[in-house]
């Protein structure tokens, strides 16, 4: 029996019926614009809210902010192993101590699983093209399956777009259990659940910018999800973001 990406608490006796409402909800915001972007965006692209405010007190001046930038287009040149599964533990595994991530999660249901794509063999230095998933109890990182349908991730990731071709070899998915989010805060699971995603990818880049040089990603979530889950080979857990990663392209 092949290996298969499986939240345990997700596979007990739980009425499907209980699950329905919510699965509903977030149907309506699997799908995005299928169609020419309007020129309004542009009205508020790259900048910042404004405020109105008493000329009583003075502004304080803040400092530069961190200057990281969001890529797509990377060298394909292997990633180290061993940083690469430093860059994960130091994002993703529980510290020695205590149960506690680099990231926070409402309730500790902690519903995000990140998944490792590797498009092609060595795009890890020594790793094969597969599906890998993270098992967090034994701190191992577990080859799921070779992908073999992974050939057609680029048709899934651009559903809009002709010229289907991944920026990158290597991608993180991160994918969410339904039953977690809802469980215990019912709708507002969804946006704790959302925060984490956004938590859990920037760790992913932060560590990843410390520990290898010349490291960077993009955030994605214009792909079809259900194509995604297909070429996985998930189904009682959703794609909610991809994050591509690898050397930035000069």
């Amino acid at each position: 029996m092949k290996n298969k990406i499986i939240d345990i608490i997700d596979n007990n006796d739980i009425d499907p019926s209980d699950l329905l409402k919510y699965k509903k909800i977030w149907k309506t915001m699997e799908y995005g614009k299928n169609k020419e972007e309007d020129f309004k965006y542009e009205l508020v692209q790259n900048t910042s809210p404004s405020f109105t405010h008493s000329n009583k007190f003075k502004p304080i001046k803040l400092m530069k902010g961190y200057d990281i930038k969001s890529i797509r287009e990377f060298q394909r040149i292997p990633i180290k192993k061993e940083n690469l599964l430093k860059v994960i533990s130091l994002s993703f595994c529980k510290g020695e101590q205590t149960n506690h991530r680099s990231y926070g999660s409402a309730g500790a249901l902690y519903p995000i699983f990140p998944i490792l794509i590797v498009m092609r063999d060595n795009a890890v230095e020594k790793l094969s093209q597969g599906i890998y998933a993270l098992d967090d109890d034994t701190k191992n990182l577990i080859y799921v399956s070779r992908g073999q349908e992974l050939n057609k991730m680029a048709s899934y990731i651009y559903p809009y777009d002709e010229n289907k071709k991944l920026p990158s070899d290597l991608m993180i998915c991160y994918c969410f259990s339904l039953f977690r989010t809802t469980i215990k805060y019912g709708f507002r699971g969804f946006r704790h659940m959302l925060f984490e995603a956004g938590e859990m990818t920037e760790a992913f880049r932060l560590f990843g910018e410390r520990e290898i040089p010349n490291f960077g990603d993009v955030s994605w979530s214009g792909f079809d999800d259900e194509g995604v889950k297909k070429t996985i080979d998930i189904s009682n857990i959703s794609p909610v973001m991809i994050q591509f990663f690898g050397y930035r392209s000069n």
